[in-house]
Order: C-alpha cells, then structure tokens, then sequence
C-alpha cells in the first residue's frame, strides 16, 4: 500500500516494477489467466522506484525470510 499510494499506482505496478529493478532476477514467472490480468500487469512497467522504496520493500521481504538480497 504505502509505495502504491505514494506513486498512484496499483500494488500488482510495484510488485513488477520491483521485480524489474531486481538484478539477482533473472525470469518472473506469471500465471495470467486472463487479458485483464495481463493489461493490469502493464501498469508497472514505467515505474520506476527510488532507493527508498527499494529499501522498504526489500527489507519488508527480509523481515519475513521471504528473500536474501545483495543489491
């Protein structure tokens, strides 16, 4: 919520748009089920999130031992 506020955009934009900044991904995996769902995905493409909310989401994924980064 908070990051998605900030930027007027869905969480599903921050969701990709953080997948996209992540260089340690290499391939995201999603199961699209529908045309809808594919242009809500489009969303995050032109976010860009700052160190800031980089910060935030990754230490919120660390948190909860969800995922190990070294950017």
């Amino acid at each position: 919520g908070d990051i998605a506020s900030k930027h007027h955009k869905k969480v599903i934009d921050v969701i990709v748009a953080w997948e996209l900044s992540n260089p340690q991904l290499t391939a995201v995996i999603r199961g699209i089920r529908s045309a809808k769902e594919a242009r809500e995905m489009i969303g995050g493409l032109d976010l860009v999130l700052d160190d800031d909310d980089l910060q935030a989401i990754d230490d919120g994924l660390a948190k909860y031992n969800l995922i190990e980064l070294g950017r």
